[in-house]
């Protein structure tokens, strides 16, 4: 398969970079989907971001040529989990003779800090792009009594 990382790293080389900006790039080899060995797993991971705003955070992952129906969130102790599956069928009656777009299932879990409110949790789906909004809890302050003793 043919890679743009040896003259990503040929430029690095040129340019003076440190051999850490190789190491780095070493990282995404690994990426790289190698037909022959059917390492599609690898290549089956969404690419996702997440931001975070005064009141949320939001979860945007790249799912393109699913569905909502396709995909399934859960929460569980604290752990946001995104799992999609994609199945590819030939239509009724017809006989497949080539095939590129592979079935395949994915999952990507992401633990929630403190202080969101897994309950409220929220997500949409346009275009490929699915968003999940956690909204934030406000800090609540107790106060203490003191008792003299």
């Amino acid at each position: 398969m043919l890679s743009t990382l040896p003259f990503v790293r040929s430029a690095l080389r040129s340019r003076g970079y440190a051999p850490s900006a190789e190491d780095f790039l070493s990282a995404f080899d690994a990426l790289r989907w190698d037909a022959g060995a059917g390492s599609w797993e690898r290549v089956a991971t969404p690419s996702i971001g997440l931001t975070e705003h005064e009141d949320r955070f939001e979860l945007r992952a790249e799912l393109p040529g699913l569905t909502e129906k396709d995909v399934k969130i859960e929460v569980l102790e604290n752990v946001l989990t995104l799992a999609a599956t994609r199945k590819v069928e030939a239509p009724e009656g017809a006989v497949p003779l080539h095939r590129e777009r592979m079935p395949f299932e994915l999952k990507r879990s992401i633990t929630l800090g403190n202080g969101v409110a897994a309950d409220a949790i929220t997500a949409t789906f346009k275009n490929g792009l699915l968003v999940v909004t956690v909204p934030k809890v406000a800090p609540k302050v107790r106060t203490i009594a003191i008792t003299a003793t």
